[in-house]
């Protein structure tokens, strides 16, 4: 039971998953609860097709014995298996999960009691019906000692829907568990995954809205790609999980790989923008065309090894530029950069932390049960899984609250620069008022004593003139006798 509260890290991990999985014919899953022991290893199966299969006293040990979890076929087969009542609890139901690409009939000692699509002799008379996760409650025969569990599926549509795409799936899968189980196991997945990625969604569109209203600051802009991303990732494999197959489904489980581009190009953006100040290395350049080119041959259907390859090297190479990069701007001591370190502390000792408590829980020696455990799993992964992204939030939130004190304290130097030229400016009309009115003074000072000036000169003036007028009225006195005198003179020559 504990492990299967690790469904919520399987987001993860089944992705990777998807790219790694072959094409199979019949999945048998191992289920051991408290309440239900069953080993499906005892499983046989015969590419063969009578009704006589199906009957519980049938004697099928000339058949192929499942030891594997795969058998590879194509048209129509049996399997079989036995499992003891003894260990079943009294009248709870129990149910299988079905996973197919084809149409199957389930029977029950000897009894069809489900039947998904329309088994033909061959593709053109056989009506597919895709399922992925179904559950379908059966009642085991409490009294009896055997009950016998028959599968009739045909795989005739095998080729056609895994010729082109490598689909997640190629067959039947199926697993045997109790009904509660798996029911509270599909709810709580339904809404964790629900919670999870509303609150990624809600963090997407607040940064996507900063970055509209602030366009410089375009870590917003990364951080809001990448988480909305990552939303659709964690929401389409949990939606994978509970959803029957339809085109849609399909559609979005063959290229639910395709999302780890944008979301770790994102994050690498992300960690550049903020170490290399917007500006992209040709690290970043090289990640963006080693993802490209997955894209590309993915898309074009290559072999899964190749892809596989080129993916893993990617998301290494993602990985190690992303801690290389937080380490460089915590050893250069950038602001806020020891929270990104923080997120990433703090992830791993979660994950850390969640494998202890797994290992513990499956030890034999070590005997931890109850409601609590499941509680702290599911707490610890769902803090591992957001631990980085809120990191993330939280320094772009105090990047903002840096930004907004610089800027409140540049508001508040302007102001007291502003108060301080508006004083000297005060000071400065001041003193010119002083030095007007000092001026004026001067100045009619100075006019009162060129007008006493002006009055003495003018009087002095009159005087000159005056004393001129008065000896030119003598000069014109003595004038006549001079003539006189020179007329004299003038007869004396004579």
């Amino acid at each position: 039971m504990q492990n299967r509260l690790l469904i919520l890290f399987f987001v993860c991990s089944h992705l990777i998953s998807y790219s790694q999985r072959r094409g199979v014919a019949f999945h048998v899953d191992v289920t051991q609860d408290s309440a239900l022991v069953l080993d499906f290893s005892k499983a046989k199966f015969i590419l063969d097709d009578q009704p006589e299969y199906s009957q519980i006293n049938y004697n099928d040990s000339n058949w192929i014995e499942v030891k594997t979890d795969t058998v590879v076929y194509e048209g129509i087969g049996w399997f079989r298996f036995a499992f003891s009542s003894e260990k079943l609890a009294n009248n709870i139901p129990c149910c299988l999960t079905l996973s197919q690409l084809g149409a199957s009939e389930i029977y029950l000692n000897g009894n069809r009691i489900y039947s998904f699509g329309r088994i033909g002799t061959n593709a053109n008379h056989e009506t597919p019906f895709f399922l992925d996760k179904k559950v379908v409650t059966i009642m085991p025969n409490q009294k009896a000692e055997t009950n016998v569990l028959a599968i009739r599926y045909s795989n005739n549509f095998y080729h056609r829907y895994t010729s082109n795409r490598k689909q997640p799936l190629k067959g039947i899968m199926v697993s045997f568990s109790q009904t509660e189980i798996v029911e509270g196991e599909q709810n709580m997945l339904s809404i964790l995954g629900t919670l999870l990625s509303s609150f990624l969604f809600s963090l997407c569109f607040i940064h996507l809205l900063l970055f509209l209203f602030y366009k410089e600051q375009k870590t917003n802009l990364y951080y809001s790609l990448h988480i909305f991303s990552y939303g659709l990732i964690i929401i389409l494999s949990i939606l994978s999980e509970i959803i029957s197959y339809t085109p849609i489904t399909l559609f979005l489980k063959e290229y639910l790989l395709m999302l780890l581009i944008p979301f770790f190009i994102t994050l690498n953006a992300f960690f550049y923008s903020i170490y290399y100040n917007n500006f992209f290395p040709k690290r970043f350049k090289l990640l963006v065309f080693l993802f490209t080119l997955y894209g590309i041959l993915y898309i074009l259907n290559t072999k899964a090894e190749y892809t596989r390859i080129i993916l893993i090297a990617c998301v290494l190479i993602s990985v190690v530029e992303c801690l290389r990069v937080i380490y460089l701007a915590i050893k250069k001591k950038i602001r806020g950069a020891k929270i990104l370190g923080l997120g990433l502390l703090v992830f791993a000792t979660l994950l850390t932390a969640i494998f202890v408590i797994s290992f513990l829980s499956n030890n034999s020696t070590v005997h931890i049960e109850g409601s609590w455990l499941s509680i702290s799993i599911i707490l610890l992964v769902l803090f591992s899984l957001v631990s980085i992204p809120i990191s993330m939030s939280v320094y772009l939130a105090y990047h903002f609250s840096l930004v907004n004190k610089d800027l409140k304290l540049q508001i508040k130097n302007v102001e007291t620069l502003s108060a301080e030229n508006l004083k000297q400016e005060i000071e400065k009309k001041k003193l010119l008022e002083e030095q007007n009115i000092t001026l004026e003074t001067q100045v009619k000072e100075r006019t009162e004593e060129v007008v006493k000036q002006k009055e003495l000169i003018e009087t002095k003036q009159k005087e000159i003139i005056d004393s001129i007028r008065y000896a030119k009225r003598i000069q014109d006195a003595m004038l006549p006798r001079i003539k006189i005198i020179e007329n004299k003179i003038k007869r004396l020559k004579k």
